[in-house]
């Protein structure tokens, strides 16, 4: 390969060469069969604590929105102490 990239004689060499088959063994299937699983429960794993991240968030962002109106006063809730009581 130089700058210009790949050489028409590579090119050709390794368009011409037959199709490499692979067969499976035993032994390849059941690494396989490991690596599929070991893949399912990394999954597993990964959601329920993407989930908890996601709950725990959830709950401090209902925390946080909480406003403070339950601490107001205002005159209407209590006519009788209002400022304007001597009117």
């Amino acid at each position: 390969m130089s700058k210009q990239g790949f050489d028409r004689k590579d090119l050709e060499e390794i368009c011409s060469r037959k199709p490499a088959k692979f067969k499976m063994n035993r032994t390849d299937f059941k690494e396989l069969g490991l690596n599929v699983l070991k893949g399912s429960f990394d999954v597993a794993i990964g959601s329920i604590k993407a989930i908890g991240a996601v709950a725990s968030l959830a709950d401090k962002a209902n925390k946080s929105s909480e406003t403070s109106e339950h601490l107001r006063y205002t005159w209407e809730e209590r006519p009788y102490e209002s400022e304007n009581r001597h009117l």
